[in-house]
């Protein structure tokens, strides 16, 4: 004679019911964290494309009499006639000693937010901290000799807040990194850059160091 299998015994629609509500409040409750891991990995590598744009740069001053490029440069494949298209054979140069990835990416900030940033070719999510003084002439780091920085820890080389005027909502991080002309990067939260900046590229946040 065969033993009888135990019956086995279904979930009730109630208690399939609990388990959904408990996994969606688990769910709910490790969004926010891996919100902010997300966060900081944009952010980590937003400062890896400060450090290799501060690379490229260093490499063009070598090239030209320790002298930080112009404002404005040769649009070459980047589409653009800001410094992008300059730095571009230094950006290449200084991913392929490093065993970076050589990419035009590395102008793209990975929190950027405004549309025409993500989508458009020729486009950078990072702003050279040069702009025009008296009778045109060039201010902060525009054709700078390296020696002539005044203080280079304090002096704001770029920075990824591609427009002056963003409102706070549109900045790719919830603040801003600042690469400065020493090569470090530093991240300052927006409630302390933005009163300091002021959507003004001559305030005393971007001359510092320079004057």
């Amino acid at each position: 004679m065969k033993a009888k299998k135990p019956a086995t015994r279904a979930f009730t629609l109630t208690e399939l019911l609990v388990v959904i509500a408990i996994v969606a409040v688990l769910a709910g409750l490790s969004w926010p964290a891996l919100s902010r891991v997300t966060e900081q990995g944009k952010k980590a590598q937003c400062q890896s494309n400060l450090r290799q744009l501060y690379q490229a740069t260093m490499l063009h001053a070598l090239d030209n009499n320790n002298t930080l490029p112009s404002m404005k440069g040769h649009a070459g494949d980047y589409g653009d006639t800001f410094i992008w298209g300059t730095l571009k054979d230094y950006i290449a140069a200084g991913a392929n000693k490093s065993g970076l990835d050589q990419d035009i990416m590395v102008t793209r900030c990975p929190g950027a937010k405004v549309a025409w940033l993500v989508d458009t070719p020729g486009h950078s999510g990072y702003r050279y901290n040069a702009a025009n003084g008296s009778n045109g002439k060039k201010i902060h780091a525009a054709n700078r000799r390296i020696n002539t920085i005044l203080d280079p820890a304090q002096a704001v080389l770029m920075f990824d807040m591609s427009w002056p005027n963003w409102p706070e909502e549109d900045l790719p991080h919830d603040g801003v990194n600042l690469l400065y002309a020493d090569g470090h990067v530093e991240f300052m939260p927006a409630t302390e850059f933005l009163p300091r900046f002021k959507g003004n590229m001559k305030s005393e946040i971007m001359t510092a160091g320079w004057e």
